[in-house]
């Protein structure tokens, strides 16, 4: 009877070598994935991030984009894009809020993010208010009356140097409105967004029936 020990060596050898393939293709595979492109911010409001590394800072779960890292490109292929302008190599896109009845506007210069507001969900209780915005990060380095069409009572909460500025209502506290922007000094902050920022009158020191 005819020895077959070494077809059975060369089967087994091929069978630990294909295995030894697939197991390097699956590897790579998990590779790749790992150095991809930063994905959209996830849902969960993250409270842990530091405020000084705005790249990875999130502060209102619904914010499209991480500023100084978002390319032009995902903005203009993941948003339903309202209009679009152009000044001083700037662009500005008017988008789709994920609150419908809103619009959020994005910033890019040289095809990066400088720039988001978004509207936030009061709708879905407890509303954001700046009372737990100052215990995790501080009081704002001013804070400005500030005529808006958000509603009556609104007060920006200006927090330049951390690059951001909260605009909610002064007397009930509730944030409406998130601007997320590269940080910069406070003057800096006034004279570059200054479309923001008009002043209103001084608001009564007793709260008004209808400041809700």
């Amino acid at each position: 009877m005819r020895n077959n020990k070494p077809l059975l060596f060369l089967i087994i050898s091929l069978g630990i070598g294909i295995i030894l393939v697939i197991i390097l293709i699956i590897s790579s595979l998990f590779n790749n994935d790992s150095t991809q492109e930063p994905q959209p911010i996830s849902s969960e409001v993250k409270n842990t991030s530091n405020p000084q590394d705005t790249a990875s800072f999130e502060i209102t779960p619904l914010q499209k984009t991480i500023i100084g890292k978002t390319e032009e490109n995902f903005v203009k292929n993941n948003n339903k894009i309202i209009s679009t302008t152009e000044e001083n190599g700037i662009k500005t896109y008017v988008v789709q809020s994920f609150i419908r009845q809103y619009t959020n506007e994005i910033k890019t210069e040289n095809g990066i993010v400088v720039f988001e507001s978004t509207r936030t969900d009061i709708s879905n209780p407890p509303p954001p208010t700046i009372s737990a915005f100052k215990r995790i990060y501080g009081e704002p380095e001013l804070v400005l009356n500030s005529v808006s069409s958000i509603g009556k009572f609104i007060s920006a909460y200006i927090y330049a140097e951390k690059g951001y500025t909260l605009f909610a209502n002064r007397y009930t506290g509730t944030v409406y409105d998130v601007h997320r922007y590269l940080p910069m000094t406070l003057s800096s902050y006034q004279q570059k967004y200054n479309e923001y920022l008009q002043e209103a009158p001084p608001y009564p020191q007793e709260r008004p029936d209808e400041a809700n």
